[in-house]
């Protein structure tokens, strides 16, 4: 089961505080007015059985009408695409009920849902959201944490503008700044940062995705947290070869002409030890040396200083 599911699953499962808002934001995401034997009426859809069977009890629970079902087998994408249709005088009520009818045109908008009485409360706004998430609504997090190519998303997608811009200036009410874009024939709201993400599954109350999710976020940071140490280690450790190297390559041109019994007793000592141990770091051999750190890197970059005015 992807995430996507996983939320929405958790959705069906919860209560609802605000039925009439929660039936408001699914039919406005997934709905569109119908015509059949001269009857207005509403056509629902959605790709999820659960989701399917969830909606008919709920409108059936509500209002007492029982809706069409009909089921499409998309054997391109290898998927099902389920159909709810309501026509009729009770259809029409139920439109008007949940303040998505506009007379004038009949059509499925979002102008001015806030002006109604149906979403003035903090819950009913939650419980729009709920059920516009339910039906449009998806989901990605990154299945393999050591992979780049996955990153948080969410986003709703709407059939029009004013009701996409609608649902965000709604977001903002939970500080929840999402971006709009037009994607094809459709209105795409969505966020993607992790932050902002988190702050949406508490709006939809979905603990257990919300937990996920974090623990997701977890195990990615870890991973490039060790990636992050580890491409240091190797900087670290090309930058100790390529030093050591240049000390022996002084050492030998000094060994070559002046000899290393020309040096002082510290720098011929320290010269031989490096010699013997040239892939040592600079740690490993004050330890043999029994010389500080700092007091061994001294001596040998005096060592290079004087096979370069060797070379010069």
């Amino acid at each position: 089961m992807n995430f996507t599911s996983k939320i929405k699953e958790e959705i069906i499962l919860s209560k609802q505080p605000d039925v009439r808002a929660f039936l408001s934001g699914f039919i406005r995401a997934t709905g569109s007015i119908i015509v059949k034997k001269g009857q207005y009426g509403f056509l629902l859809a959605t790709d999820n059985g659960n989701v399917f069977n969830y909606i008919f009890s709920i409108i059936k629970d509500t209002y007492g009408i029982e809706g069409v079902a009909e089921r499409e087998e998309d054997s391109l994408n290898k998927k099902e695409r389920y159909y709810l249709s309501y026509t009729g005088g009770k259809a029409m009520a139920v439109l008007s009920d949940l303040q998505i009818l506009d007379g004038k045109n009949k059509s499925i908008v979002l102008n001015g849902i806030e002006e109604g009485d149906m979403l003035t409360s903090v819950d009913s706004k939650r419980s729009f959201i709920e059920g516009t998430f339910l039906g449009a609504g998806a989901c990605t997090i990154p299945t393999d944490v050591t992979s780049k190519k996955t990153s948080f998303h969410l986003e709703v997608v709407f059939p029009h503008h004013d009701s996409a811009q609608a649902f965000s200036e709604m977001l903002s009410c939970f500080d929840i700044f999402a971006s709009l874009t037009a994607r094809r024939d459709y209105y795409i709201v969505y966020v993607k940062s992790f932050e902002q993400i988190t702050d949406f599954l508490v709006v939809l109350n979905v603990p257990m995705a919300l937990n996920e999710i974090i623990q997701k976020k977890a195990q990615r940071d870890a991973n490039n947290t060790a990636n992050r140490q580890v491409n240091c280690d190797i900087a670290n450790m090309d930058k100790q070869l390529r030093t050591s190297e240049k000390q022996i390559r002084a050492i030998k041109l000094i060994e070559s002409t002046i000899g290393l019994d020309s040096l002082s007793v510290e720098l011929k000592e320290t010269a031989l030890l490096r010699k013997k141990y040239a892939e040592e770091s600079l740690s490993d051999l004050a330890k043999r040396s029994g010389v500080t750190k700092s007091g061994l890197n001294h001596r040998l970059k005096k060592l290079v200083g004087i096979a370069d005015n060797l070379q010069n």
